[in-house]
């Protein structure tokens, strides 16, 4: 086996472990585990503010992050909704069924985080779980579209705002 073999083999065993340790452990486990390796990582690490969103997002390596922010400030009217205020939850997403989530269960019709930390981590989850195959922003402004959006409006909308976060991630 060659050094490069050896290690696309390691990381699949790593990538297999994690998932397969996300599905068995509880969600207050992975909360936990999220908690104490963000509070390591940071002076202040519970302080929203969209530069430490931002961070965050290029530390998770999210992907399309110009994207995700966006879709952030659209959701909660940037940062001013009810749903991001009360229930800490940047992307107006629904309490998830099927999936490894994070969030603490439905408030205000929409899942409820203790932080906003864990509802970027959800979104990730969310990624991970729907959104791997997509290679490219047409896809994943399509995919948006069909499965995320409820204004007809939106991916409009998400395009133009996706072009100015550009900057945040060179």
């Amino acid at each position: 086996m060659t050094r490069n073999q050896f290690i696309y083999f390691t990381s699949g065993i790593c990538a297999g472990w994690l998932g397969l340790t996300a599905i068995i452990w509880s969600n207050e486990n992975v909360r936990t585990i999220i908690k104490e390796v963000v509070c390591e990582n940071s002076n202040d690490p519970l302080t929203f503010s969209e530069t430490n969103l931002v961070n965050k997002m290029m530390e998770i390596n999210l992907k399309f992050p110009h994207i995700a922010l966006a879709q952030s400030q659209l959701e909660t009217g940037n940062y001013k909704s009810k749903i991001f205020k009360h229930n800490n939850n940047l992307f107006g997403m629904k309490e998830a069924r099927s999936r490894v989530k994070l969030s603490m269960g439905t408030k205000n019709g929409h899942a409820h985080y203790s932080t906003w930390i864990e509802s970027l981590y959800d979104y990730a989850f969310y990624q991970c779980r729907y959104l791997g195959t997509i290679k490219n922003e047409t896809d994943y402004f399509n995919y948006l579209g069909k499965t995320y959006a409820e204004d007809p409006g939106y991916i409009s909308k998400l395009k133009k705002m996706a072009e100015k976060n550009k900057q945040y991630f060179k």
